[in-house]
């Protein structure tokens, strides 16, 4: 009746997901977002490795620190079609693969934790990001992106909804506010929402408005069992969205 699917947000041959749906904007709140977006989806979720700490994209100021080759034969092919050696670059950093293929970063060390030898360089360079982002800053930070994948993983592996997660349903939910994207997933008497706001802006979700679409003639908001914000607006008849706010809820 179903296909099984690998939902994923990035691979070696992808610049970083924050980058792509955020741009500069980039924060932990949209890293977390773009986590709960993808990986309650049916399917077994692909995480890529540093996108649990949410690395991004760098910023190479010349095409010689570029180890790609497709990224420097579109820096050829930019050239060649008029535009300066600025805007190549430009095209380039944003959309080359070696975004993604950069040294993980476990640490705020020169080397991002390979290596205690400062003479030493990697085989690609790295971010310049380490000094923030990095696995050893996370890893005791409860609310780091970092423990929100942790914890994402073992609500899908463990507990009385994992099955839900796993073999449930996927019901998507199509608003007329475009900012947010919603899916459920349904089994058995269990129903999960997932909702989550791509708008720089707070939005008001109405609760009839998604029983409409699932065809209920109501529905009410449970127990809330992932959110990146500290707090939830709601009440009987509406959903009260933070800026950038996701939750996966009981409904």
């Amino acid at each position: 009746k179903y296909g099984w699917g690998a939902p994923f947000l990035e691979n070696h041959d992808l610049p970083r997901s924050l980058n792509k749906f955020f741009g500069e904007k980039a924060n932990e709140t949209n890293a977390k977002l773009l986590g709960n977006v993808f990986f309650f989806l049916r399917g077994t979720p692909f995480i890529y490795q540093g996108q649990e700490i949410g690395m991004d994209n760098f910023v190479r100021k010349d095409i010689s620190e570029f180890d790609d080759i497709a990224s420097k034969d579109q820096y050829q092919r930019a050239l060649g079609e008029k535009f300066s050696t600025e805007e190549a670059l430009y095209f380039v950093n944003k959309r080359s693969r070696d975004n993604s293929r950069t040294p993980m970063q476990w640490d705020n060390s020169k080397n991002a934790g390979f290596s205690e030898n400062e003479n030493i360089k990697s085989w690609i360079k790295l971010t310049g990001s380490q000094a923030v982002t990095n696995v050893k800053n996370q890893l005791n930070d409860e609310k780091s992106i970092f423990a929100h994948y942790k914890k994402m993983i073992d609500l899908r592996q463990n507990g009385k909804y994992s099955d839900c997660l796993i073999y449930g349903e996927f019901i998507p939910v199509p608003l007329e506010n475009e900012k947010i994207i919603a899916y459920v997933r349904k089994y058995g008497n269990q129903n999960l929402l997932c909702i989550s706001n791509f708008s720089e802006l707070k939005q008001e979700v109405k609760l009839n408005d998604i029983a409409k679409v699932l065809g209920e003639k109501e529905i009410t908001l449970g127990e809330v069992l992932i959110n990146n914000f500290d707090k939830i607006g709601k009440d009987e008849k509406k959903l009260n969205l933070e800026e950038f706010q996701s939750l996966l809820v009981e409904i």
